[in-house]
C-alpha cells in the first residue's frame, strides 16, 4: 500500500466524512474504495470507447434512423412490462 495526500473541497470532505460515519469506516478506507472504484469506472470507460472506434472503423454504424427505432422498441417493452 502506498499513502497518497490530497487537497479536497469542504463539500467533498463533508460528503466523505458522512459516507465514513454512516458505515464505521474511517475516512481514508472509504476515500480509497471511492477512488479504486472511480478508477475501474474510467477504465471501463476507455474500453468501450476503444471498442466503439474499433467498430466504427470497421464500418459497424446504425443510421439514426434505425437508432430511434431500437430506442422506441426498447421503450415500448418497458412499458408492456410495467403494466
Amino acid at each position: 500500500m502506498t499513502d497518497l495526500t490530497i487537497v479536497i473541497d469542504a463539500a467533498t470532505e463533508f460528503a466523505l466524512e458522512r459516507v465514513a460515519e454512516a458505515t464505521k469506516r474511517p475516512k481514508a478506507e472509504v476515500a480509497a474504495e471511492a477512488l479504486a472504484s472511480h478508477l475501474r469506472d474510467q477504465a471501463d470507460l476507455e474500453a468501450m470507447v476503444l471498442e466503439a472506434r474499433e467498430d466504427f472503423a470497421a464500418g459497424c454504424t446504425f443510421s439514426a434512423d434505425q437508432v430511434a427505432e431500437s430506442a422506441r422498441a426498447i421503450i415500448e417493452a418497458a412499458r408492456a412490462r410495467k403494466a
